[in-house]
C-alpha cells in the first residue's frame, strides 16, 4: 500500500518565518541565562554570549545589552543585573529547544532561509556525495541540498515539511512531501517503483525516523541492485525532542545490514573539526554507506 504523499512547487520568494537579529552579550555567568540540558561546552559558550530577538526589538535589546555590561562590571550579582536580564528575556525569541517538537522543523530551521551550514562543511559533504550518479533520492532534505547539480544526476527531493520543500533550491528538481513515519508496518510503500534509484542520500536524518528498520527495507526495495544507501551524520548534533536513536559510528551500520545491505562501511569525513567535538571518534562527521 502506497503511503500518502504530494508534489510541492518551489516558492522563489519564500520569506523567513521570523526576521531575527542577533544580540551580543557580555560574558556573564551561566546561571543567569542557563543552557539547554546536555548542550556541549562550545555551544554553551555561544548560548551565553548571544541570543536572538525580533528585528523590531533589536534597538531596545542593544541598549539593554550595553546597560547589562555596565551593571555587570559594577556588581555581577547585583539587583540591577537581574532586572536587566529579566527585561532582555522578555524580548528573546524562543530558542530551538524551547519549541514544541511539531514546530521545530517549521520555525527553528528557517531563521535564515539561505543558511546551509559552515562553507567548509558543505564543501566536504558535497564532494563526498558527488560520487553518486543517475537517479538519486535526497530524502529528509530539509530546505537545502548537499548534492550539486550535474548532467549525470537526476535528483528527487523528499521531506516531511512543506515549508522546507518550498525553500529547497533548484526548482527543476521534483520535490515530494511525504512523512516517512508512515512506513510503520510491513507492506507500506514509498511512491516509487522497485529498483528505481541509483542512490539514496540522507544528511543528518539517521536519528529521526521512528521505524528506521522498516524504512531501510523500503529504501532497499526502491534502490537498483548495486545502488547505494548513504547517511552523513554527526554524533553530537541533534534535535533532542525528536530523536528515536543515537548515531554510533561503530554500531549504526548493523541496521543497514539487517535491512539487507551489503558492504556496509562507516568512514570519518576529515577536513572539518575532526578533533573539536569528539576526539574519541576522531571525527566530527561520518559517512555510513551500504550497497543494495
Amino acid at each position: 500500500m502506497t503511503i500518502d504523499y504530494k508534489e510541492v512547487v518551489a516558492v522563489a520568494d519564500r520569506k523567513p518565518l521570523q526576521e531575527s537579529r542577533m544580540i551580543l552579550l557580555p560574558n556573564i555567568s551561566r546561571h543567569l541565562f542557563g543552557s539547554p540540558e546536555g548542550m556541549e561546552e562550545m555551544a554553551t559558550q555561544a548560548w551565553m554570549s548571544s541570543f536572538t530577538v525580533h528585528k523590531k526589538d533589536a534597538e531596545r535589546a542593544k541598549e539593554l545589552a550595553i546597560e547589562l555590561q555596565t551593571a555587570f562590571q559594577a556588581d555581577p550579582d547585583g539587583s540591577d543585573v537581574i532586572a536587566i536580564i529579566t527585561n532582555l528575556q522578555a524580548l528573546r525569541l524562543k530558542s530551538m529547544h524551547e519549541y514544541h517538537a511539531d514546530d521545530i522543523w517549521r520555525k527553528g530551521a528557517f531563521a535564515l532561509t539561505n543558511y546551509t551550514g559552515p562553507p567548509l562543511v558543505k564543501q566536504v559533504i558535497v564532494r563526498r556525495l558527488d560520487r553518486y550518479d543517475g537517479d538519486i533520492l535526497e530524502a529528509m532534505c530539509g530546505h537545502t541540498t548537499h548534492i550539486a547539480p550535474s548532467g549525470n544526476k537526476k535528483v528527487v527531493a523528499l521531506d516531511g515539511c512543506e515549508a522546507s520543500l518550498e525553500r529547497y533550491p533548484f526548482p527543476f528538481r521534483p520535490r515530494i512531501l511525504c512523512d516517512l513515519d508512515q512506513i510503520n508496518e510491513p507492506g507500506k510503500e514509498l511512491p516509487f517503483s522497485t529498483g528505481y534509484f541509483d542512490a539514496i542520500s540522507i544528511c543528518f536524518g539517521f536519528k529521526y525516523p521512528e521505524h528506521l528498520d522498516l524504512l531501510l527495507r523500503e529504501f532497499h526495495r526502491i534502490l537498483k541492485r548495486g545502488g547505494k544507501m548513504s547517511f552523513i551524520e554527526n554524533p553530537e548534533s541533534e534535535y533532542p525532542q525528536l530523536i528515536h536513536r543515537r548515531f554510533c559510528p561503530i554500531t549504526s551500520g548493523d541496521l543497514l545490514q539487517a535491512a539487507g545491505f551489503s558492504g556496509v562501511s562507516t568512514e570519518a569525513i576529515v577536513g572539518y573539526g575532526t578533533t573539536v567535538w569528539n576526539p574519541i571518534y576522531r571525527g566530527h562527521f561520518f559517512h555510513l554507506e551500504g550497497t543494495a
